[in-house]
């Protein structure tokens, strides 16, 4: 994919330093993170507006859905881990984000499109749904730094 990714950024027959590529590679990067921001805008201006997902927000949700998936397995093969080994807090913190990103789209995303009022109940099941996803970050991260831990000795 980097070959690919050489040609496209700096065409055929140059020669670039690795400051320059890892300039460029960072710029795409950006661009792909505005690129998701941008189908997930689609995604809740369809839901908003339409009160249902269009051809738009599926193929938004078909991007986002395939950007996630390619960095994920793409960390994996390549065996890179965030790590949070110096610093627990922050990893509290993006847990603590986690759960409650999943309890906010769970609502907005169950409620907005029918226009139903919200019960307890709902909202109980959605926050414990959330309190559970934030766990599983958190553990998943623990996991992450142990590997990284495991791979530098």
């Amino acid at each position: 994919m980097s070959k690919l990714l050489k040609l496209y950024l700096f065409g055929r027959g140059t020669s670039v330093d690795e400051r320059e590529q890892n300039t460029a590679f960072e710029i795409m990067a950006n661009a792909g993170v505005i690129a998701l921001f941008i189908c997930f805008g689609a995604m809740l201006y369809d839901l908003i507006l339409n009160k249902e997902i269009t051809s738009l927000g599926i193929l938004a949700l078909i991007i986002l859905l395939t950007t996630s998936f390619y960095i994920v397995m793409m960390m994996r093969i390549k065996k890179i881990y965030i790590r949070y080994t110096s610093n627990n807090k922050m990893l509290g913190r993006n847990s603590i984000f986690s759960g409650f990103i999943f309890f906010v789209l769970f609502t907005l995303l169950t409620y907005l499109p029918s226009g139903e009022a919200i019960t307890m109940r709902d909202l109980t099941v959605n926050s414990m749904g959330g309190v559970f996803f934030g766990l599983c970050i958190y553990g998943y991260s623990k996991y992450n730094s142990k590997k990284v831990e495991e791979d530098e000795l």
